[in-house]
Parts: structure tokens; sequence; C-alpha cells
């Protein structure tokens, strides 16, 4: 099981200054899942407090057969914050795909059902990533077990040039911690 990981303190992040951003959430969290409601819930409470002062969706895109996510999808019918955008095909990039389409966020980023963020460590993710006006900001993760003991810290490669981080050895493939800009051209429908 793996989350995202910072020590770091943010006591308030404002939005980005941009035209056209008035309605929209700073951030859009996409969870795909599929047979593990038992864990959605914790992956969802730590979701909705990611996002700076309440500014964040939560799509979750529930694939395949599995109709154990609809008793957690009832328990939290009263947030306008949440969507739940079920397809028929249980294919986890499929799912990410299809929850993209919907995200209106300045700011996605992906977190598998089994997961949970650091709401702490996103907001200072995206004060970071809205000072620098950054298209993708990514941190570490721990892997913890199921009692949650931490069993390890994975930590991107200290670089500057993306395509070493992105493609080399040590790079870090956790979809969770990373955070993307909303408009680059795989976020935005053509």
């Amino acid at each position: 099981m793996t989350v995202d990981s910072s020590t770091s303190e943010v006591s308030h992040l404002s939005r980005p200054s941009l035209r056209g951003l008035e309605g929209m959430p700073l951030l859009s969290v996409v969870i795909p899942t599929h047979a593990r409601s038992e864990f959605l819930e914790r992956s969802l409470e730590s979701a909705l407090l990611a996002g700076p002062d309440g500014s964040v969706e939560v799509i979750v895109v529930p694939n395949g057969v599995d109709s154990a996510w609809k008793r957690v999808a009832e328990k939290y019918a009263h947030d306008p914050r949440l969507k739940w955008r079920p397809q028929a095909v249980a294919n986890v990039s499929s799912a990410r795909n299809y929850g993209l389409e919907t995200a209106s966020g300045y700011y996605v980023r992906f977190l598998d059902d089994d997961d949970y963020l650091f709401p702490e460590a996103c907001r200072h993710q995206l004060k970071l990533a809205v000072k620098a006006d950054a298209d993708l900001c990514s941190g570490a993760i721990q892997v913890v077990g199921m009692t949650g003991k931490c069993l390890s810290l994975k930590a991107q490669p200290t670089t500057d040039d993306l395509c070493v981080a992105a493609l080399g050895p040590q790079r870090l493939v956790q979809v969770g911690a990373h955070l993307f800009k909303g408009s680059l051209p795989f976020c935005v429908e053509h």
C-alpha cells in the first residue's frame, strides 16, 4: 500500500490568481475502484481533505461488475464534492481516463482505491505547484503495511531534468505521487 508523504506544514493555500477559475476546484482527485470497497472510504476521506479550503472534487470511477462501492456512495450522497462515474469495463487505465474526462480542477491527481493521501502533504505540493505555475509536481511516497507501519520511503530522483526523472531507473511510477496541471494536452478533451 502506498501513500503520498511529506513533513512540511502548510497553514493556508490561496487559489491561483488566474482568470476563469471561478467555480472551478483547485484540485480534482480521480479514484478508480474495483472490488476493494473495504479501503475506499479511507481513500475518499483523505482525498476530500487534500484540497485547501475544501477546493477539491473527487471523481470515483467504479469499474467492472462489482457493486460493493454503492454502500460507500450512499454514505457520501450528501457531499457535492464527490462524483460517482461507474463504467462497465473493468480496467484501471480506462477508469482513470474516464475520470479525467470529467475532472474540472486546475490540478489533477490520481489515487488508487487502496491508497490514501496525507492531506497536509498534498496541500504543500499544491502550494509549490501553484507558486511555480508547474505543469507537473511529484512527491515521495511511503509504503506501509496493513498495520500502518512504514515499510519504506520512496523519493523522486533529485534532478531538474524531466526526462531523467521520468525515464531514469530511479523513477517513481506510483500515480498518487504526481500532480498534473489540468490543462495539459492529455488532460483536455480533444
